[in-house]
C-alpha cells in the first residue's frame, strides 16, 4: 500500500545525513589512503624480487618513509574527523536531552497526553499519568496492548462492532489520519469519561508503515457543558413558547370585555338613546372610547407578536392590489400628518404589479411604516412614498421621511420586540415598540424582507420588499 502524502504522515529523519563527512575532509582521507596503498604495492614488488630494478630507484627507494608519513597524517586526520564528529554527537545528544525534557514537562503539565502505536496498532508509548486519571491502566500496563484489546478486556466501553469503532478501525487499516475520534471509558470513580484522540500515521524513508503517533484529551467536561447548554436552550425555548401561548390566551380574554367597553362608550358618546344630561358625561364617554381603542391596539400588537413567536401566525392569502392598499393606508394617516404639520405631497398612483399575499397583514405593515414616519418627523418635515419593481423582479415599496433619524446602536436592535426608534423623542410618542418587529416577521412570512436605513438628523428610509415569486399579472381592473 502506498504511503499518504507527506503532510498527512510522520517520517523519521536519518542520522547518517546529519553525520556525513565534509567534502574536503573526505578528499584528504582518500588521497592519504591512495598513498598508503601505493606503499603497500611497493612492498609487494620487493617481495617478488624487483627491488634491484634500476628503474625503480630514486623516489621509490624512499617509499617507506613517505608511506609512514602518510600513515601518520592519516591517523591525525582521522583523529580530527572523529573528534569533530564526537563533538557534533555530544551537541546533538544535549539538544535531544533538552527536547526530551521540554516534551516531558509539556506532557506532565498539559491536559493532553501523547501516545504511539506500532504497525499492529499496539501501544508503544503512553505519556504522563493522565490515562490513569481517566480510567485507563498505568502506562506500563498499556504497552503492547491495542485498543481492540482494551475494548475486549476493559476499561474502554463499547463494542468493536459499533459503527463508530468500525469507522475508526477502517481509518487505521487505510492508514488515514485520526481526527477527534471520541470514545468512552470508565474512571476509577465509576464515572463514564469521554476521551478524544487524534493522530497521524508514521512512515519510514522507504514508505513502510510504522504505526501512529497522536494525542488524547479528556473531553468529559466540555461534552457535559455542551449537553447542559442544549438542555438549557430547550428549557428556555419551551418557556418562551409557554409565555407566548399565555399572552395569546390572555389577549383573547382581554379583548372580549374591552370590545364591550369600546362599543358601549361609543353608543354613549353618540347619545344613541338620548342625551346623557351633564356635558361631563359625554366627555368621559369619549375619553373611555379613546383609551379603550388605544388599549385594544396594544393588545392586538401583543397578540400578533405572541402568535408569531409561538409559530401560530398563518397567512390568509389571496390576490392583493398592493397600490390600492398603500393608498388606503395613506388616507388613514393623512389626518394625523396634517395635525402634526408633516407634508406628504400628492397621493401617488401606484403602478406596481399585484401580488399574492395576506391583505390584512400587508395593510398592517404599510400602516406601521407610515405611522412611524409621521410620528418621528417634526413639524415642517416630509414623508415620501414610492414603489416599483427592481432589476431582480422584486416588488419594492419605499417610505422615506425627513425625521429625527435613528442612532447606529439603536438601529442594530431596532427589530427586537419593545424597541423604540428615537431615544428621547420616542418617549414622547405612544406605542409598545412592537410595530417593526411584527412588520418584519409578517414580511418574512411572505418570503420578503423589511429593511431600515437611517442616520441621526437625516431621516429614515424603510423598504418593504416582496419576492418576484409572489407577482401576478392580472390587470388592475380585475382586482377587487
Amino acid at each position: 500500500m502506498s504511503a499518504p502524502e507527506p503532510k498527512e504522515a510522520v517520517t523519521r529523519p536519518s542520522l547518517t545525513r546529519r553525520l556525513s563527512l565534509p567534502g574536503p575532509v573526505a578528499a584528504l582521507i582518500g588521497a592519504l589512503a591512495a598513498l598508503i596503498l601505493f606503499g603497500i604495492a611497493n612492498d609487494v614488488f620487493e617481495l617478488l624480487g624487483d627491488e634491484a630494478s634500476p628503474e625503480r630507484g630514486g623516489f621509490l627507494a624512499n617509499v617507506d618513509v613517505i608511506c609512514a608519513a602518510g600513515a601518520l597524517c592519516l591517523v591525525v586526520a582521522l583523529t580530527a574527523v572523529l573528534m569533530r564528529q564526537f563533538n557534533r554527537l555530544r551537541a546533538l545528544s544535549r539538544e535531544l536531552i533538552r527536547e526530551q525534557d521540554r516534551l516531558r514537562i509539556v506532557a506532565e503539565l498539559g491536559s493532553d497526553w501523547f501516545w504511539e502505536t506500532d504497525a499492529e496498532d499496539r501501544f508503544t508509548v503512553m505519556s504522563g499519568s493522565h490515562p490513569v486519571e481517566v480510567g485507563l491502566r498505568p502506562s506500563e500496563q498499556l504497552i503492547g496492548k491495542s485498543r481492540r484489546d482494551l475494548l475486549r478486556e476493559g476499561p474502554l466501553l463499547g463494542d468493536a462492532e459499533d459503527e463508530s469503532w468500525r469507522r475508526h478501525f477502517a481509518d487505521v487499516a487505510a492508514r488515514r489520519p485520526i481526527r477527534n475520534f471520541v470514545y468512552s471509558t470508565k474512571a476509577k470513580s465509576g464515572e463514564v469519561v469521554s476521551v478524544s484522540i487524534s493522530g497521524a500515521p508514521m512512515f519510514d524513508e522507504k514508505g513502510v508503515f510504522l504505526g501512529y503517533r497522536g494525542i488524547a484529551s479528556d473531553v468529559t467536561a466540555s461534552n457535559r457543558a455542551e449537553r447542559e447548554l442544549r438542555e438549557a436552550k430547550d428549557v428556555a425555548e419551551a418557556a418562551n413558547r409557554a409565555k407566548s401561548e399565555f399572552l395569546a390566551n390572555m389577549s383573547h380574554e382581554l379583548r372580549t370585555p374591552l370590545n364591550a367597553i369600546i362599543g358601549f362608550s361609543d353608543m354613549m358618546g353618540s347619545e344613541l338613546f338620548g342625551r346623557l344630561g351633564h356635558g361631563k358625561y359625554l366627555e368621559y364617554a369619549r375619553d373611555i372610547h379613546t383609551s379603550g381603542s388605544h388599549l385594544l391596539a396594544l393588545i392586538n400588537d401583543v397578540l400578533d407578536m405572541s402568535k408569531i413567536e409561538a409559530g401560530r401566525m398563518e397567512l390568509d392569502e389571496g390576490i392583493v392590489n398592493l397600490g390600492s392598499v398603500v393608498e388606503a393606508c395613506l388616507a388613514m394617516v393623512e389626518w394625523r400628518a396634517t395635525q402634526a404639520g408633516v407634508g406628504h405631497g400628492e397621493r401617488p398612483r401606484f403602478t406596481v404589479p399585484n401580488i399574492v399575499g395576506d391583505e390584512r397583514a400587508i395593510r398592517q405593515v404599510m400602516l406601521n411604516l407610515l405611522t412611524n414616519a409621521v410620528k418621528f418627523t417634526p413639524r415642517g418635515g416630509h414623508v415620501t412614498v414610492s414603489g416599483g419593481v427592481d432589476a431582480g423582479g422584486d416588488v419594492v415599496v419605499t417610505i422615506a421621511d425627513t425625521g429625527v433619524g435613528i442612532a447606529p446602536d439603536v438601529l442594530q436592535r431596532l427589530f427586537a420586540p419593545f424597541q423604540q426608534g428615537a431615544a428621547g423623542f420616542a418617549r414622547r410618542q405612544e406605542g409598545t415598540g412592537l410595530g417593526l418587529a411584527i412588520s418584519r416577521n409578517l414580511m418574512r412570512l411572505h418570503g420578503g424582507e423589511l429593511e431600515i436605513r437611517s442616520e441621526p438628523g437625516e431621516g429614515t428610509v424603510a423598504t418593504a420588499r416582496f419576492p418576484a415569486s409572489r407577482v401576478v399579472s392580472l390587470p388592475l381592473d380585475k382586482i377587487s
